[in-house]
């Protein structure tokens, strides 16, 4: 039933359609460096196949002069290659309508990062190849590590060169199987300076540039990790087919679980450390509990997170913030997923008393995790989250000085309304209006001032209701009961009562951005004026984000730098700051790291192609803003950038036809 009702991922149902399709399937050889010998075990396989009955063919293999290599063609078929005439020469490329036409089972393709001649089909050899692929023939190719896109920059960094011929990523990632053709680095230099990968006249050469040792070792190294990393991809598909949930030890994978607190950054150093001894992948994960009974993070606790997360990029961490009801139970499931081999948490600062009731993240994380190794890290307070419900909570810094006084009218006036109903209701019912009054009062106050209520009500229903009056003792002890379970009845009942009016301010909240999101998209659909689509969008974010709010778009007849001397009244480092942002693309200014010194923030408008603006903000009250303020603010930069800048390529195109 499991595996009838398990729904498959997209990569997986990509790889079914491609079966479906009857695609061939793609096998590739990759090395770090010429000479390591993908072409000859290529060629190798390709003799092998030959003589299992396999109609297998060449469709393209580079010599480079390198007898063993050749001698590897042996019995192996070979398509005759495609001549094309180019710049008064004739070049020969792979001919892939003859390899179509002739259907072998199997082709030898060699180097698919290739660029063709101009005049070919295509432009690359690996679009041949995806061509004879999906005539339903099998490929086996060759490439070598410094041909993958992505890792361009890092290889120029490394070895000084700038590979013009890349691949993308996801060939790689797609293809059906992986193999890592490697020998030492002395073993290749050995190679090198007998002359059997390059002729003897360019050895001197390529041992002073591509081929010095360093090079090579971490071209090595990327290359086995690249391999690494699509087997531990297959694993990982493989694992979820099958609905397996253990942790199986192939890589390590650290999960440093942190909170709001600034003693987490001990954690992170601590993942680093240990990240960068396995040269790992390694997570930083928070838990944001949404249990009612939870203690939520207030503005503070939010930003040093956002600090946390900060240091955990700067160290080459992926940073994952969770949300649920457990802590415990949503790290354990973020381990399984991403089988984790290791955990990095604090050590729990709950008392023993505070333990035994609610338990601690780190004691549950042990008695969950039996196959993941734990360090637990002491930092001297707990740093998996605050798990206390309820005791905490009373003590959120939310409660203004009129909550005090309204509880304090709120007192006099039901004690006065008791003491004239009590006649005609029994002192026993007095409690139920001090609990109606709890109810209210839920609707206006926050907690502290609300159980502040409740006490002190039932102190004065004690005090001056309850037999013997005049003292705290009570006589029947049926009454001391309904005096307990009113104390209990209504902080509960008015907790909750308080929690239900907060959720709902923060829905309302996000009601009212989602709104504003809607009238600045359409204040943009309708737009007919530019200046005047901007002053309607100043207007919608002042409204929203308390604050005042400019929009700066370039012109081609001025400098920006004037554009914002023209328009702005603070001082030269303010438009410094703004210059900053539009010159480097990156937001600036206050509640942002880069010059938080200025006195608003400025984001960048980024098109598609340039950078037409920037877009000013200015708070009413000078706190940090919070990252779902700066995202609102973002976006709303996002849809207005893509506006003007198309406002602007029409203004150019309507001056460059009055020029004609």
């Amino acid at each position: 039933m499991d595996d009838i009702e398990r729904r498959i991922t997209p990569e997986e149902a990509l790889k079914l359609a491609r079966e479906e399709k009857g695609r061939g399937k793609l096998k590739i050889f990759i090395g770090y460096a010429p000479g390591v010998g993908k072409s000859y075990t290529m060629l190798n396989e390709g003799n092998r196949r030959l003589q299992r009955g396999e109609n297998i063919v060449i469709g393209y293999v580079e010599l480079h002069g390198r007898a063993d290599t050749e001698n590897q063609i042996a019995d192996l078929p070979v398509i005759p290659r495609k001549k094309i005439e180019y710049a008064g020469r004739v070049m020969e490329e792979m001919d892939t309508e003859a390899i179509i036409r002739r259907h072998p089972q199997t082709a030898l393709i060699d180097e698919i990062a290739h660029t063709n001649v101009p005049g070919s089909k295509n432009i690359k050899r690996y679009e041949d190849i995806n061509d004879i692929l999906q005539a339903g023939i099998n490929v086996i190719t060759t490439l070598n590590v410094q041909h993958l896109e992505s890792l361009n920059d890092i290889i120029k960094q490394i070895t000084g060169v700038n590979v013009r011929e890349t691949i993308p990523d996801n060939i790689v990632e797609n293809a059906d199987e992986v193999v890592a053709v490697d020998i030492t680095v002395d073993a290749l230099l050995n190679r090198l300076k007998r002359g059997d990968v390059y002729k003897k006249e360019k050895i001197d050469s390529a041992l002073r540039n591509f081929f010095r040792e360093g090079n090579l070792t971490a071209l090595r190294e990327i290359s086995l990790r690249q391999t690494a990393q699509e087997v531990d991809e297959e694993l990982e598909a493989y694992m979820k087919a099958h609905g397996i949930g253990e942790t199986w030890h192939t890589v390590e994978r650290i999960m440093v679980c942190i909170s709001a607190s600034p003693n987490s950054k001990k954690l992170i150093r601590r993942g680093a450390l240990i990240a960068r001894r396995y040269k790992c992948e390694w997570f930083v994960v928070a838990v944001e509990n949404i249990s009612v009974l939870t203690t939520k993070w207030s503005k503070k606790d939010r930003e040093e997170l956002e600090n946390n997360f900060k240091l955990a990029k700067q160290l080459g961490a992926v940073t994952v913030l969770l949300k649920g009801r457990n802590i415990s139970g949503e790290l354990v499931k973020f381990a399984k997923e991403k089988h984790i081999t290791q955990i990095v948490i604090g050590h729990s600062a709950k008392s023993i008393f505070q333990s035994f009731f609610t338990g601690s993240t780190t004691g549950k994380l042990l008695g969950e995790t039996k196959d993941i190794a734990i360090h637990v890290i002491p930092t001297g307070v707990e740093t998996a989250g605050k798990e206390n419900p309820f005791i905490w909570f009373l003590f959120e810094p939310e409660s203004a000085l009129n909550d005090y006084w309204l509880i304090l009218l709120a007192i006099i006036g039901v004690s006065l309304l008791s003491y004239i109903l009590k006649p005609y209701i029994g002192y026993q019912s007095v409690g139920f209006l001090f609990l109606i009054a709890v109810l209210i009062l839920g609707l206006f106050v926050s907690v502290l001032p609300l159980i502040l209520f409740a006490v002190l009500g039932a102190l004065i229903w004690d005090v001056f209701f309850i037999p013997p009056v005049g003292t705290f003792a009570i006589a029947n002890p049926h009454d001391l009961i309904m005096n307990i379970a009113y104390v209990f009845t209504a902080v509960i009942t008015g907790y909750f009562i308080y929690r239900t009016r907060r959720e709902d301010k923060l829905l309302k909240l996000r009601e009212a951005r989602t709104d504003t999101m809607y009238r600045i998209v359409s204040i943009i659909a309708g737009a007919k004026d530019r200046h005047a689509c901007v002053l309607e969008i100043e207007k919608e974010i002042e409204v929203i984000l308390p604050g005042k709010c400019r929009i700066f778009v370039k012109d081609d007849k001025f400098r920006f730098d004037e554009i914002l001397r023209k328009n702005m009244t603070e001082d030269e480092k303010e438009l410094s700051v703004a210059m900053v942002a539009y010159e480097k693309g990156s937001t600036t200014g206050w509640s942002t790291d880069i010059l938080s010194f200025a006195k608003a923030m400025y984001v960048p408008l980024k098109g598609t192609s340039e950078i037409v603006g920037v877009l000013s903000f200015s708070p009413a009250v000078q706190a940090v803003l919070s990252q779902d303020d700066k995202n609102m603010l973002f976006a709303f930069a996002d849809q207005l950038a893509v506006y003007l800048e198309k406002e602007i390529f029409r203004e150019r195109a309507s001056e460059a036809h009055e020029l004609k």
